[in-house]
């Protein structure tokens, strides 16, 4: 965002916003802000609240609706999840137009537990493993029968992602790598798409994205929710979680049985998933893999990279472009070995 264009966000789009859900600017804590969405926290009437405000470059008005469309089916259906709330006009959308473009805010309720990120590596265990499980594929049943209340507010296909274009955001030099991810793309786009494995789902439930409290599950942030296949949500999770939580240490391949094996328990309970669909869990990691790969290298400074990104780029380029698994198991074996009552 341009100095001229910040100027305008702070002294109009943030006013405004806040006004809209009945408070002010100032009362607004910045909780994270970026090229996607700007997310404030704030306070009315004793409850906690977040509010997010989205430029149309990012997501447009119709694919907000059709989030909040979502997540206000599965709130209905049981699932906890941050409901979203009416504004002073009672609209769940406000709409902020700016020139040629427009702001899109919206607020949801903010549960009072501790993010899944903050906690103790001794929670860090078999029970909160079997509940995530358990929360995912009670979502995954439900979206088997969800259907958006129009066409024009339909979430997008997985494969919309831009950075998915390896091509248009690699340098040519990194031939190898778009090649893979081309290649990857193709093999993943002739697997089954029915009812029973394909639909709405998540994509970004990683440690930042829910809290816990007494051993339940609350999600957020359901921005990047796109239409893809319910192992791709399983896959994402998993590489999230061996790449960003502190506990894991350096035997990550007994960390991801020990993960795996609880989170199909769980899962199980709620939505069968058989060993054919676990035996694709490597190809989604390595997509997750290149699509995290391609982000850094065309959105940081290669040179400065923080801590993370410094780890994450360690000899990444050199495992993609040989087809080095992001983690050599076999996670079909493990469903057969741990989990009875599928195939």
């Amino acid at each position: 965002m341009d100095k001229e264009a910040l100027e305008v966000y702070r002294n109009k789009v943030l006013h405004e916003a806040a006004k809209c859900f009945g408070v002010t600017k100032v009362q607004l804590e910045l909780l994270t802000g970026g090229s996607e969405n700007f997310v404030y926290g704030y306070e009315r009437n004793d409850k906690d609240f977040i509010l997010r405000i989205t430029h149309s470059s990012h997501r447009n008005v119709d694919l907000i609706k059709g989030e909040l469309d979502w997540i206000n089916y599965l709130v209905n259906n049981g699932v906890s999840v941050s409901r979203p709330i009416f504004s002073n006009n009672r609209e769940l959308i406000e709409v902020i137009e700016v020139n040629d473009s427009y702001y899109s805010v919206v607020s949801f309720e903010k549960a009072k537990e501790i993010r899944a990120e903050k906690l103790e590596t001794t929670e860090w265990n078999a029970n909160l493993f079997q509940r995530w499980g358990q929360v995912m594929g009670k979502i995954h049943a439900l979206t088997k029968k969800y259907k958006p209340r129009n066409n024009s507010i339909k979430r997008p296909e997985w494969y919309e992602e831009d950075y998915y274009n390896a091509e248009k955001y690699l340098p040519p030099s990194q031939t190898i790598v778009i090649e893979k991810s081309c290649s990857l793309i193709r093999h993943l786009d002739t697997l089954p798409k029915d009812n029973d494995s394909y639909g709405l789902i998540h994509i970004d439930v990683h440690l930042g994205n829910f809290f816990v409290y007494n051993g339940e599950i609350t999600l957020f942030d359901f921005d990047d929710c796109a239409y893809g296949w319910f192992v791709m949500d399983i896959a994402t999770i998993l590489f999230d979680t061996l790449m960003l939580h502190p506990s894991i240490g350096e035997d990550k391949k007994c960390f991801a049985r020990y993960f795996t094996e609880n989170y199909l328990k769980g899962y199980n309970g709620e939505n069968s998933i058989s060993s054919y669909w676990l035996k694709q869990i490597p190809d989604f990691l390595k997509l997750q893999e290149i699509l995290i790969y391609t982000i850094i290298h065309h959105d940081c400074d290669l040179n400065n990279l923080d801590e993370w990104c410094q780890n994450f780029m360690n000899n990444r380029r050199h495992n993609i472009e040989n087809g080095i698994p992001f983690i050599d198991i076999d996670f079909g074996k493990i469903l057969r070995s741990n989990v009875s009552g599928t195939s």
